[in-house]
């Protein structure tokens, strides 16, 4: 999983000092998936950090189906894009 400078950077704004970031996916690889992102959640027993700052967190399964995703923030919208990597 890639997260963008831009989407970093909303990640600060929307996060309290000493709080994490989460990106919680629901589904599989075969149906597809929900991702919620949650600011402002606790870092539990099993979840991967996927960023130090700003702290984002994941649990394994969120963090295996996403991979080889980008996760980005378009200003101009408001929203967070999450979308495949580009294979370079």
């Amino acid at each position: 999983m890639h997260i963008t400078l831009c989407a970093r950077s909303k990640i600060l704004q929307l996060s309290a000092p000493g709080s994490s970031f989460r990106i919680q996916a629901t589904g599989s690889l075969q149906a597809g998936s929900h991702v919620d992102l949650i600011p402002n959640d606790e870092v539990r027993q099993n979840d991967c950090t996927i960023s130090a700052v700003p702290r984002v967190v994941a649990d394994l399964q969120t963090a295996t189906l996403m991979a080889n995703q980008v996760v980005d923030f378009n200003y101009n919208t408001d929203e967070f894009i999450i979308s495949n990597r580009q294979h370079e």
